[in-house]
């Protein structure tokens, strides 16, 4: 892993607050999730800069599942399920027509500051996270999009990482703990390790 070194280099300090949320894939499925986003957003602290990126959910379940029927290659399945997400990523974008895409490495870059950028913001994964970058991180099952957000965290040095999830978790459990019980992914808890604040929250819809 090597996030200090492309911190560092490519992204400035700014004062805008920042908030990576990662969107559970699973809660794709149910048809309240846009509005129950918008609406617990509203209830949070203000930040200039939201920043959204969606897992796979049943999809990569899916992937998981050929992986252990077939001798497949371990790095190669964890790239097929990078470029999955922007299935996700599209759907998530059609139902979330206020929030401004980035959807290649260039875009991404070009708002690799934050500094003067306010608003909402979708990310498709494999702009900053793709085999030619230098982003480095577990590419195996240990690796999902939980620790990809918290890598993302990282990157563009955010006040916050906010996982929504469909599930509920008891408060004050060790990451490591989590991660056992498989809430969150293995490698989240070293990943994470130097994200100011992080919260899990369990977004109800309404079906």
């Amino acid at each position: 892993m090597n996030l200090q070194t492309i911190t560092d280099r490519d992204f400035v300090d700014h004062s805008n607050p920042i908030r990576v949320l990662k969107l559970g894939g699973s809660l794709l499925r149910q048809s309240g999730w846009p509005t129950q986003l918008e609406g617990w957003l509203a209830e949070q602290p203000g930040v200039a800069v939201n920043l959204l990126i969606v897992g796979g959910g049943e999809m990569i379940n899916a992937m998981r599942e050929l992986s252990g029927v077939h001798p497949l290659d371990t790095a190669a399945m964890h790239w097929r399920c990078v470029r999955l997400l922007h299935a996700t990523f599209q759907i998530a974008a059609e139902l979330l027509p206020s929030w401004r895409q980035i959807v290649t490495t260039g875009e991404f870059v070009q708002h690799r500051g934050w500094g003067d950028v306010q608003g909402n913001f979708l990310l498709a994964v494999d702009a900053f996270y793709h085999p030619q970058g230098e982003l480095r991180l577990p590419e195996n099952w240990d690796t999902t999009t939980d620790t990809i957000a918290a890598a993302l965290a990282q990157l563009t040095r955010a006040t916050e990482l906010v996982l929504l999830k469909s599930c509920s978790v008891a408060k004050q459990q060790a990451w490591s703990e989590l991660a056992s019980r498989g809430v969150v992914d293995r490698a989240f808890p070293t990943v994470a390790a130097n994200v100011p604040r992080i919260r899990l929250i369990q977004l109800t819809t309404t079906g």
